[in-house]
């Protein structure tokens, strides 16, 4: 993202030369170039989860939720959470897919 920002920069070298100009504050530019930087990182924000749950409900195709010894769960509690997640995520796909 710091690359793709510093060629931005580069790139638009003459751009800023006019900006100023036309009498645009160097404030006025920076905060041109800090929107640029929040929209991009915005973009890409939105890109990762969508692919990471795209990956998470590819793998979830393949994976078979199973309780080996439901008596261990009685015991741990972290067991019944997780065993009721892998529940609640075969549910959410049944109905999305």
């Amino acid at each position: 993202m710091v690359s793709a920002l510093n060629l931005s920069v580069i790139g638009a070298t003459g751009q800023i030369g006019m900006l100023r100009a036309m009498g645009a504050s160097a404030s006025s530019i920076q905060r041109i170039f800090i929107l640029q930087s929040g929209i991009l990182g915005l973009m890409g924000t939105l890109a990762g989860t969508f692919a990471g749950v795209l990956i998470a409900l590819t793998i979830g195709q393949y994976e078979v939720p199973s309780v080996q010894n439901l008596t261990s769960m009685a015991v741990c509690p972290l067991s019944r959470l997780l065993y009721g997640l892998r529940i609640l995520y075969s549910l959410l796909s049944l109905c999305f897919c």
